[in-house]
């Protein structure tokens, strides 16, 4: 039996300096959104969470992983309204895993569930410089899942192992509204729903693996994005099915070692949760297209050459859209690039010192789902120097953005901004410095 405690406490006070124009951010990345100075915009809270995980190893084929967790946050949240939040989630979860024989061919079967539990009293009000002033809105909401898993790999061959499994989610959403000076927006709604998978996994080696699955997925809607934005906005859960075909794995070629791990996936989307933003980057809440794409490609390669040299990269292909919407037709969804790329290359010393840099790519992105109106695309470089000085003891100098560009490296989300800029531009670090040491004992 092995058991372990964690801890987890945060105390975070944030300045908000809102959104910019894309004349603005040009001119002047430092600058803040009028708004957010005058409101004083600003995200401070306190978090604890303990949890435990422990498993028990029946024998060499048979273990059970079970895991719980409690989580307290304290939030004080000035931004179009004042925000004042107490949260308390709970959870427990159990993992049946068993590595045995079936049919006289290897087996792995794997059995669990989850039960999750919230409560957060949501108090609102008018912000007045950063203060509260009038109540706007006073609620508790209750969330409640369970879910129930099952999955079997069994290899028909000793190599090619086919893959079932199946995931029932029960999610209850309650919110009690206790404010009805501008009605009662109370919600209690519960979504339900099995998602089916299979799949299988071919090994060409050892180290060398393809696969290939379809499956279901299931969200419901969360409490922020049913209560995210100036009134509640009840919304269905949302749900897909995707096709994946990838390979990972390593080669050991005479130059040294090459590892990668790629994917093609296709996803079809009903009722995609998608959160919009109003002037002055208010909330407006979030809702449900009606049919969307998720389709593209994610990859990873790591090589290192001879015993100095490694490279890594990382590429990712977004092709996301609706697909025949009533008013966005085939557009592309906003709020995520087309292609983001990272790479670094590093040097090695027999010392453990290593240096060298790196680099960050994204193409533009669209900021409404009109496609009227995108962030460029950016690229950025960096450099990293560091040293293992022992198994206990490391340290890191990482200076980011090293030409100082201007960039948005990320942005609102709008329905249609009609061609004309809008405050949804945030600003990317300039020139930055970072420093770190690690100490494991």
């Amino acid at each position: 039996v092995e058991t372990r405690f964690f801890m987890h406490a945060v105390n975070t006070d944030s300045e908000l300096p809102g959104a910019l124009t894309k004349a603005e951010m040009n001119a002047s990345p430092r600058r803040a959104d009028p708004a957010a100075i005058s409101g004083d915009q600003h995200r401070d809270f306190d978090l604890v969470r303990l949890s435990n995980k422990t498993t028990i190893q029946f024998d060499p084929a048979r273990r059970v992983e079970i895991g719980g967790f409690y989580s307290y946050k304290s939030l004080f949240h000035p931004i179009f309204q004042v925000l004042e939040q107490d949260s308390d989630d709970y959870g427990l979860s159990a993992r049946y895993i068993h590595d045995g024989n079936f049919l006289g061919n290897r087996n792995q079967l794997i059995v669990g569930t989850s039960l999750l539990q919230g409560t957060l009293d949501d108090d609102r009000f008018r912000n007045v410089g950063g203060q509260p002033g009038a109540r706007t809105g006073e609620a508790r909401q209750r969330s409640r899942s369970v879910s129930i898993f099952a999955e079997n790999q069994h290899y028909l061959l000793p190599s090619t192992a086919l893959i079932v499994g199946a995931q029932a989610v029960e999610a209850r959403r309650r919110l009690n509204d206790r404010f009805l000076a501008d009605g009662d927006n109370s919600v209690d709604k519960t979504y339900s729903r099995v998602s089916p998978k299979v799949g299988a996994r071919h090994e060409l080696t050892p180290d060398v693996q393809v696969y290939g699955n379809v499956s279901g997925s299931y969200e419901p809607p969360s409490f922020g994005e049913l209560a995210g934005g100036v009134n509640v906005t009840p919304v269905d859960a949302q749900r897909a099915r995707t096709a994946e075909i990838g390979s990972r794995g390593l080669l050991r070629p005479g130059w040294g070692n090459l590892r990668w791990d790629v994917s093609l996936y296709h996803a079809r989307v009903k009722d995609e949760l998608l959160a919009l933003n109003g002037p002055g980057d208010i909330p407006l809440g979030t809702t449900n297209a009606d049919r969307t794409i998720h389709q593209g490609i994610e990859g990873g390669m790591e090589a290192e050459v001879g015993r100095q040299w490694t490279v890594r990269l990382n590429y990712q292909l977004n092709d996301f859209r609706f697909d025949g919407d009533r008013v966005y037709r085939d557009n592309r969804l906003a709020g995520v690039p087309r292609q983001f790329a990272t790479g670094e290359l590093l040097y090695k010393m027999d010392n453990g010192l290593y240096f060298g840099p790196n680099v960050r790519l994204a193409s533009s992105t669209w900021v409404d789902h009109a496609n009227t109106l995108r962030a460029a695309g950016y690229g950025i470089v960096g450099f990293k120097v560091g040293q293992r000085v022992s198994r206990q003891v490391s340290w890191f100098v990482d200076a980011r953005n090293l030409a100082d560009k201007t960039y948005a490296a990320t942005t609102g989300v709008i329905a249609d901004a009609r061609g004309s800029d809008s405050r949804q531009f945030y600003p990317g670090d300039g020139r930055s410095l970072y420093a770190g040491v690690e100490l494991n004992y």
